[in-house]
């Protein structure tokens, strides 16, 4: 007698098998990427890098250093802030990496520090950056 396993199950069943069969490997795949590709963002996991400093803008006669925009750089994060009367700034919650700040207010000029390194057990403090303000048009070269 010659067997024939399949044959002996019904149509449909045979039919969803074949479809299961598939569609397993893509489950599969999917499920796959869904554990280990998002394993860095789980739930309650902090980054806590820090990064924070103060924008001063050159030859203001008050101390009013509002409305300087601070950009953050990174290959990971890309974020900005506008900074209040005092020109203090702070990006916290940062995941580890090298950061840039580029801080600009017209017609100032802009300031930037590069290489900052940040990671979850450090807070690192840019200090003052300093906008200096254009030069008048008039103005004397410098070494003549």
């Amino acid at each position: 007698m010659e067997l024939k396993p399949f044959r002996s199950l019904s149509y449909s069943f045979r039919r969803i098998c074949w479809i299961l069969s598939l569609f397993l490997p893509l489950i599969i795949i999917f499920a796959t990427f869904l554990f280990f590709g998002c394993s860095n963002m789980q739930e309650g996991y902090v980054y806590g890098g820090i990064i924070k400093g103060r924008a001063v803008l050159i030859g203001e006669q008050s101390e009013n250093y509002s409305g300087v925009k601070v950009n953050l750089n990174s290959s990971v994060v890309s974020s900005s802030v506008t900074t209040l009367a005092d020109g203090r700034f702070v990006f916290t919650d940062l995941p580890d990496g090298i950061y840039e700040i580029i801080c600009s207010k017209n017609p100032f000029s802009t300031a930037n520090v590069i290489n900052i390194n940040v990671n979850k057990s450090n807070e690192n403090n840019v200090g003052d950056l300093l906008l200096t303000p254009p030069m008048p048009p008039d103005a004397p070269e410098v070494g003549n």
